[in-house]
């Protein structure tokens, strides 16, 4: 779907300056949030579709990658349900390659992204791409409904 910054409809906060969320889906920086949390983000899609794929990639400096990942699709921003990833996202540290994940299809306007843990014992985030060389951090793959 070409997943940026316009799309961002919450997240669960960053660092600041220019390591924020937004530059990570747009592909400019990563996403620091140095918080012990759950991270998150939602994306908006604009409308009713049927979310069939996403993929993600993180090499960052800080060995703080996701190492666990769950994503969530609704109708509405809230009422999230069980996560329609198969089985718990764990590709997608230490590679600039795209991970895609098959979902169990489900129709949906919002998507949330859900880190339960990083390469980081305290669970602080770095998603993103290496010093220098930056790229996008996420994508959707959907079908229109028929």
């Amino acid at each position: 779907m070409g997943i940026d910054s316009a799309d961002l409809e919450e997240d669960c906060g960053d660092e600041g300056g220019s390591v924020t969320i937004e530059n990570a889906l747009d592909g400019s920086n990563v996403w620091q949030h140095n918080t012990t949390e759950t991270h998150y983000f939602v994306v908006d899609l604009g409308q009713i579709v049927n979310v069939q794929q996403v993929r993600g990639r993180s090499g960052g400096d800080l060995s703080r990658d996701p190492t666990i990942v769950n994503i969530y699709v609704s109708e509405t921003n809230g009422n999230w349900g069980t996560a329609v990833n198969p089985a718990i996202i764990t590709t997608w540290q230490d590679t600039v390659t795209w991970q895609e994940v098959a979902l169990n299809a489900k129709n949906g306007r919002y998507v949330k992204v859900e880190i339960t843990t990083t390469e980081d014992a305290a669970t602080k985030l770095e998603f993103g791409g290496p010093t220098g060389g930056f790229y996008k951090i996420f994508d959707v793959y959907s079908a229109p409904i028929v």
